[in-house]
């Protein structure tokens, strides 16, 4: 009889543990391709709102800083078409998602966001310079983000140089006291023409829209800027200096108002040295029909500041406001 031949092949239990192991690398990988996916299009979020940022910036550099002017949430798309006029407006990569965009009331701030996937937060960049994620939606205008704490400067680790001690024939040791850091302090007003007696020199936004300089309405001298108050938007009114960051400032004007409506508002917004939007000060506001009023506030250089737009606006409604002996110092 001859031999058999004993033909090896897999159990039922090997084939089901094979698999298993197969269906197991097929969803890890389903997984990770998965997230690959999601993590491309939150970068892509990122990348258009900074796009966007960079427009909006480019529109406020033309418009002495104001940028468009929506205390609600509104498409970026929209704003992109009509107000930025750009060729191409990027949208969010899921449907049914959208970019939005929020101003505070005066638009001299904004906010952009998207949703990001995978978590309720939100991809946010303020006009301020702020960039990151937000677990709430701004309001108002209002960038969500705090600015980051700077952290303390250690101290200055002892010298390991062993003192000198003076021989018997030294006389007396000096005392050596520390070198002052000098520190920057402006000398007199930083504006050009601040009573408007030489016109408008040194400012921008008169002459057109509502602005001009008058002799009617005075603080001291016998000039001042007079805004008509425009049926529609702000009228703005601007001179630009240079700034030190970390300085204090006094900022202050002399206003006379004849409103039906609304107000006229004194503000200071700090930039970088690219000409960026870090922040806006406001120095105060005045409705109504008042005299000569003084505004006055002492405010600081943020950390990044070069140069400041001190800023005159006047709301839309009916009536005027009178502007005179502006100070930045």
């Amino acid at each position: 009889m001859g031999r058999q031949r004993k033909i090896n092949a897999f159990t039922l239990i090997e084939l089901l543990v094979v698999i298993s192991i197969i269906g197991i690398l097929a969803a890890i990988g389903l997984v990770s391709f998965t997230g690959a996916q999601r993590q491309a299009r939150d970068t892509q979020r990122k990348t258009d709102i900074k796009q966007y940022v960079v427009a909006l910036e480019t529109y406020g550099n033309s418009t002495d800083g104001i940028y468009p002017i929506s205390t609600t949430s509104i498409s970026l798309a929209g704003l992109c078409t009509s107000d930025l006029n750009l060729a191409g407006c990027s949208e969010d990569p899921t449907a049914g998602q959208t970019y939005l965009y929020q101003s505070n009331s005066s638009g001299t701030n904004y906010v952009v966001w998207a949703a990001l996937e995978g978590t309720t937060n939100l991809w946010v960049a303020c006009s301020n310079g702020l960039v990151g994620e937000s677990i709430a939606p701004p309001v108002a205008g209002v960038c969500p983000l705090a600015p980051a704490t700077p952290l303390p400067t250690p101290p200055p680790s002892p010298s390991n140089t062993p003192m000198q001690l003076p021989s018997p024939t030294d006389g007396p040791t000096p005392t050596s006291s520390p070198t002052p850091v000098p520190t920057l302090v402006p000398g007199g007003n930083l504006l050009v023409n601040p009573g408007f007696e030489s016109g408008s020199s040194g400012w921008t936004g008169i002459g057109s829209g509502g602005a001009s300089v008058v002799s009617t309405q005075f603080h001291s001298g016998s000039q001042s800027l007079e805004i008509l108050q425009p049926a529609s938007g702000t009228k703005t009114v601007t001179q630009i200096v240079n700034v030190a960051a970390g300085q204090i400032y006094l900022a202050s004007g002399w206003v006379k108002t004849a409103l039906s409506a609304n107000s006229v508002q004194l503000s200071i917004i700090w930039r970088n040295s690219t000409g960026g939007t870090i922040s806006t000060t406001t120095l105060g506001s005045q409705t109504g029909t008042q005299d000569w009023t003084q505004i006055s506030l002492n405010v600081g250089a943020p950390l990044g500041s070069v140069t400041a737009v001190y800023q005159i606006s006047v709301r839309s409604g009916s009536g005027a406001g009178w502007f005179d002996d502006l100070v930045l110092q």
